[in-house]
C-alpha cells in the first residue's frame, strides 16, 4: 500500500537525521513515528488512505524524493513534503 510505504520512508528519514535527544522521541521509534503521523491525520488504516487505489509510480517517486530532503529541513509535521509527495497525497 502506497500510504504505508510513504510514511515508513518518512519515518526512516527522520531516524537517519535526528540525533537522540535532539528530536522528538517518536523519531527514533518506527511504531511511534507511524502513530505520530496517524495522529497528524495520516492514518494509513483509515479512510481515505486505507481504501483508495493510488498510482504506484507516484508512491515510488515520493519515497525516492523523501531521501533527498535535507536533514536541516525536517520538521515534525508534513509541511516539508517534497512536491512529488504533495502529488501523491492529492490522490486521496
Amino acid at each position: 500500500q502506497g500510504c504505508a510505504e510513504v510514511i515508513d520512508a518518512w519515518c526512516l528519514r527522520y531516524y537517519q537525521c535526528c540525533q537522540p535527544g535532539a528530536c522528538e522521541p517518536w523519531t527514533q521509534d518506527p511504531v511511534a513515528c507511524r502513530t505520530a503521523h496517524a495522529d497528524a491525520g495520516y492514518d494509513c488504516l483509515s479512510s481515505p488512505y486505507g481504501e483508495a487505489l493510488i498510482c504506484e509510480e507516484s508512491a515510488s517517486d515520493c519515497v525516492s524524493d523523501i531521501f533527498e530532503v535535507s536533514c536541516d529541513a525536517l520538521l515534525p509535521t508534513a509541511t516539508n513534503w517534497p512536491p512529488s509527495c504533495m502529488l501523491f497525497w492529492a490522490q486521496f
